[in-house]
């Protein structure tokens, strides 16, 4: 989920982030591994920001930003301290996405994927 953090550059600061906390918890994952994954999010990054915007829009009652880009960059133009909001908003869309997502991955791999600990031959074979 980290890697559809609505904001640029974002995702690879927080997948780096975990990755270090995974390392130092004894669960090592995959630096490349790590970013691969981040790389591979990008595309939904960018279909989901204008989503988590407008959830985060409708939380706070806030109207909808404009999308088309004149008239997007008329808006921060006029106001430049719209875009803090605008990213602010998106955020929060994020963060009330993100356990949904992560604990609905987290629950289809665990059911679907190998557990490591028990590959290898039984205790039954030897």
């Amino acid at each position: 989920t980290c890697g559809i953090f609505p904001v640029p550059i974002t995702p690879t600061i927080m997948c780096a982030f975990a990755d270090v906390a995974l390392r130092y918890s004894g669960r090592p994952l995959s630096t490349v591994a790590a970013q691969m994954a981040n790389l591979l999010a990008a595309p939904l990054q960018i279909l989901l920001a204008v989503p988590f915007l407008h959830l985060g829009e409708k939380i706070f009652g806030d109207h909808k930003t404009p999308l088309s880009p004149l008239k997007f960059f008329m808006l921060l133009k006029s106001n430049p301290w719209h875009l803090q909001r605008i990213i602010f908003h998106a955020a929060l869309g994020w963060a009330l996405c993100a356990p949904v997502v992560f604990w609905g991955i987290y629950a289809v791999s665990h059911r679907y994927l190998p557990d490591k600990r028990r590959i290898g031959p039984s205790a039954s074979t030897r």
